[in-house]
């Protein structure tokens, strides 16, 4: 999981081929459920970074990072960083209409997760 994370926002960062980035995506939905904060917190970066056509790939990835953002209880995100760059790209697929139902949910989680004066 740390793996695929890290592999994904390098490949995003990188303008990786769209072969690639399509298996990465379906290893980060895959693997979504087993990912800790900081790892749905990359995923989710790399995510809204990744500049490519919207594929369907991306959007199942986006659904599944951003739902198991909301599945985790918000004291287990104690990086504010962390909260920032999943709120951050959660937000953003709120506002484009992707994902919409498990990003709300996870902005959501991640408002309650936030420490004090920092939303």
């Amino acid at each position: 999981e740390v793996n695929v994370a890290a592999t994904l926002v390098r490949a995003a960062r990188e303008g990786a081929s769209r072969k690639t980035l399509s298996y990465l995506y379906g290893a980060c939905r895959a693997s979504a459920g087993r990912m800790a904060p900081r790892q749905l917190a990359n995923a989710a970066r790399a995510l809204r970074l990744a500049d490519d056509d919207e594929t369907a790939e991306r959007e199942a990835a986006l659904v599944a990072v951003c739902a198991c953002v909301a599945m985790t209880p918000p004291a287990e995100w104690t990086n504010a960083r962390e909260v920032a760059m999943a709120a951050w790209a959660c937000g953003d697929a709120c506002a484009k209409g992707r994902a919409d139902e498990q990003a709300a949910y996870a902005l959501r989680t991640l408002s309650n997760a936030a420490p004090r004066g920092f939303a």
